[in-house]
């Protein structure tokens, strides 16, 4: 053959048998024969995906196997790094769901957590364990979700946000409560995520808060206008966020006019309030 008809000591080195060469494969200690019979099941689009698939192989004996299993180093696919086609391989998952995972990646602007995948519609725990021992998660890149300064319109684009309402009362709520409360569990205990919503916020990688709240502002503010959590409940559930006769930006100033107006003004009152 084209490596020479002697066979050669078998070698041992680190290996993926998804890329090795026919000549790598002869050097492992496979014939020339066998180490095309893996090339060509890879050609038609054959891969393995686990050690144990490697060995299933009809030229893998089981000696080879044992010899050659530490050696084998078949990469883990990275969930911030993979394209629809590299997630449509894992087994169970489908061009579907490959899209789906790539574009709720796109919309989190990275994953930080292997259980975000549960987020996706229809994608259950059992996908994720069919898949968890073949993926990995680099979340070095991955920019802290700015929770604490984006304003509302950027904030409803987040999948756990997701209406302006809920935005809405999350600005509020920073301008009206000292930035050591600034936390998910207090929005939920607010009444502005549901425990659904805070869950998924509790496993994105969220920038800590920065800069401190004008409390002289704060304190003559709250003097006039004491605001409690439950209407920030109201404003989120019954949709009046402002009203179109109070524009958001007169709410959200946290000016005394602002804050005036809308202490004036007359509401229904709400279910359960």
């Amino acid at each position: 053959g084209a490596f020479g008809a002697a066979r050669r000591a078998p070698e041992a080195f680190r290996f993926d048998p998804n890329t090795a060469s026919v000549e790598d494969l002869c050097r492992l200690g496979f014939s020339e024969r066998q180490a095309e019979s893996i090339d060509n099941y890879r050609k038609k689009g054959g891969r393995f995906r686990r050690k144990s698939d490697f060995a299933k192989s009809y030229v893998v004996s089981e000696e080879a196997f044992r010899r050659l299993e530490p050696f084998i180093d078949i990469p883990l696919l990275d969930q911030n790094r993979a394209d629809s086609a590299a997630f449509d391989a894992l087994p169970g998952i489908g061009g579907y769901f490959a899209r789906q995972m790539v574009l709720h990646r796109s919309r989190l602007g990275g994953y930080s957590d292997p259980r975000q995948l549960l987020e996706i519609y229809h994608f259950t725990q059992e996908k994720l364990d069919a898949i968890a021992d073949l993926i990995t998660l680099d979340t070095a890149a991955v920019r802290p979700y700015s929770l604490w300064t984006l304003p509302a319109d950027s904030l409803r684009l987040h999948p756990a946000i997701r209406t302006y309402a809920t935005a809405l009362s999350i600005v509020f709520f920073r301008e009206h409560n000292p930035r050591s409360e600034w936390t998910v569990p207090a929005l939920q205990q607010a009444g502005i995520l549901t425990p659904d919503q805070a869950r998924s916020l509790s496993l994105c990688k969220i920038q800590r808060p920065c800069g401190g709240l004008r409390l002289a502002k704060t304190q003559t503010l709250r003097a006039t206008y004491s605001i409690s959590r439950k209407i920030l409940l109201y404003l989120h559930n019954c949709g009046v966020m402002p009203p179109h006769h109070l524009p958001a930006k007169d709410l959200l100033s946290g000016s005394f006019q602002g804050a005036e107006r809308f202490g004036q003004m007359s509401l229904p009152r709400p279910k359960n309030f």
